[in-house]
């Protein structure tokens, strides 16, 4: 054995050179191998981070993609209530045949109404199993087609109303094999003058001629409008009712929407519910109908309805939505004084107000605007623990801050007479115009008209402005109904006050002049928004309560007999005609 290994020795020591090189070559190829192997890892690596990035990026866009397509579902659903909404395209003479049958305009009020109002705040009604039925356009029983809503002042009845309208829209505009119609009236204590029976009904009908759920308008219809037109007369109730008959005949479905029946004149209501439930039935669909009122008027309403009591729906608001609107108005606070807010008093504020708000949305309303009012933490949570409980009360302590406002307290107590002791809705100019009027004044002086901003602030959140209307007016029917009471004590000489203002306006130079024209008086009128106001309301006033101004005014305004009438008179005349 060995022997042979001696033998071999000599092989190995001539090959052991290849054998060291072989080996070498081996470490070299497995070294590349082993680079080979961590490269490739090192691309994967890459290759899965790349991955990764792309799927966050993914994710991120359809996140992206999801909010769009909830903005876009949105805006959808936004575009198909404002195609109900807005007026069906009308020839000139269709159009100048409709402006017969009313002067009111309640879609306008619906915008103003729905701008004030927060997203899915109110939906607890939509989801109610009564409500579903309400709406079913395939039911025809008259038992489940109305749906009555009541609620104590401040409830928040009409953002109930505007919810109820706008998902009406909604169906209208969805459904494709049925006619459906949807009229509304927001009724207003204040414009009693102007919602009569009959432009009330009116307005119903003008609604159904202009909504986009009727093909066309009736021979019929057109030609009982060219007959009142012909005749020059105003149109008749007689003739409303043949005409609303007709057009109800042309949908398969229709929903009349009536906000605040107690706000209408007691007769007119009756009028109004007797119609509704006599005159307006056609064929087996009888009409939806929907209601909303105080309590009181619940027996008037079951005077002329069969009602059962899941009919009935008391509105109270609901505390989550009264959570949602006072966390919308702390952080549009918190964008303009972000130094004055923390959690902790946010969270104080949440409890206590929702706490105090006694089934109101009016109540908690009022209470954030005194409290974010105050200038400092401090001051913010000791004004948390004064606030007054009762609705009246509250009232009458942001009336005392206004009074001790500096000087915005005659403006703003200028402005809380004027829309008490209005006898209709006031336009901003025309409130601006009485405002702008002082006692020694001997013409107009647009320098010192107050702005739309000083208006609002100066009464610390009592008044609105509808800017769809342009209408200025208090926050809620109980804040009139808080003057009626107490309107001795703020105003005093409320009437003459406004009966010598009036005066006052109608004796500056620019009116003393005769309009030669109907354009001159059109531009007379259009320059002097308060006009037409003063000439036709200043008599009552003074009916009311006089003084020596008052009188001295009165005296001079007829003007030189021997000269033809000047433009208060015209005016005068005119609303006679």
């Amino acid at each position: 054995m060995l022997d042979a290994i001696n033998m071999l020795k000599p092989f190995a020591i001539e090959f052991q050179p290849f054998i060291d090189d072989i080996t070498r070559t081996e470490k070299t190829i497995k070294g590349c191998a082993d680079m080979a192997t961590m490269e490739r890892i090192r691309r994967c690596s890459v290759k899965i981070a790349d991955m990764e990035n792309l799927l966050n990026s993914i994710q991120n866009d359809m996140k992206l993609l999801l909010q769009l397509k909830d903005i876009s579902d949105s805006l959808t659903e936004n575009v198909k209530i404002s195609k109900e909404i807005l007026k069906r395209s009308l020839d000139a003479e269709d159009k100048q045949l409709l402006q017969v049958l009313s002067t009111l305009e309640p879609l306008k009020r619906h915008v103003d109404v729905k701008s004030m109002r927060l997203e899915n705040t109110g939906t607890w009604l939509l989801e109610l199993e009564y409500f579903r039925t309400w709406c079913d356009i395939q039911s025809t029983s008259i038992n489940s087609c109305i749906l009555c809503c009541y609620g104590i002042p401040g409830a928040g009845k009409t953002l109930i109303s505007s919810l109820v309208i706008d998902h009406l829209f909604l169906q209208a505009a969805e459904q494709t094999t049925s006619q459906i119609s949807v009229v509304c009236l927001y009724a207003d204590y204040r414009d009693q003058n102007n919602q009569t029976l009959i432009n009330i009904l009116g307005s119903f009908l003008h609604q159904f001629l202009t909504g986009t759920g009727l093909l066309y308008i009736p021979e019929e219809i057109i030609t009982k409008l060219k007959e009142v037109k012909e005749r020059k007369t105003k149109v008749e109730l007689k003739d409303i009712l043949v005409m609303l008959k007709a057009i109800l005949e042309q949908f398969d479905n229709s929903f009349f929407c009536i906000d605040a029946l107690d706000e209408l004149e007691p007769q007119t209501r009756r009028d109004l519910l007797d119609i509704l439930n006599k005159n307006l039935q056609h064929g087996t669909k009888a009409p939806h109908l929907f209601f909303t009122g105080r309590p009181h008027v619940r027996s008037e309403v079951h005077r002329y309805f069969k009602i059962h009591q899941e009919q009935e729906v008391e509105i109270i608001a609901n505390k989550n939505d009264i959570r949602q609107y006072l966390r919308h108005k702390i952080a549009k606070d918190r964008h303009v004084n972000p130094d004055v807010m923390n959690k902790v008093l946010k969270k104080e504020i949440l409890s206590a107000l929702v706490a105090r708000s006694q089934g109101m949305f009016l109540l908690p309303a009022l209470h954030i605007s005194m409290v974010l009012e105050q200038t400092t933490i401090s001051k913010r949570r000791k004004a948390l623990g004064t606030l007054p409980t009762k609705l009246h009360n509250t009232f009458g302590g942001v009336i005392k801050r206004i009074q001790q406002s500096g000087g915005f307290a005659e403006l703003g107590m200028k402005v809380l007479m004027w829309l008490h002791l209005a006898y209709r809705p006031l336009k901003l100019e025309e409130l601006q115009h009485a405002l702008a009027v002082e006692r020694d004044d001997s013409y107009f002086d647009v320098d010192n008209i107050p702005s739309q901003k000083q208006i609002l602030d100066s009464c610390l959140g009592l008044v609105l402005i509808d800017e769809e209307t342009m209408t200025v007016r208090f926050v809620h029917y109980s804040l009139e109904e808080y003057f009626q009471k107490h309107s001795s004590e703020y105003f005093p000489d409320g009437y003459s006050n406004a009966a010598e203002t009036s005066l006052i306006y109608l004796n500056f130079p620019e009116m003393r002049e005769h309009c030669k024209s109907g354009d001159e008086f059109k531009k007379k009128t259009h320059d002097f928004p308060f006009l037409e106001y003063a000439a036709c309301n200043w008599g009552t006033y003074a009916k009311l309560q006089s003084s020596d101004a008052v009188l001295r005014l009165a005296i001079t305004l007829p003007g030189d007999r021997n000269k033809l009438p000047s433009t208060p008179l015209q005016v005068l005349y005119a609303s006679i005609a």
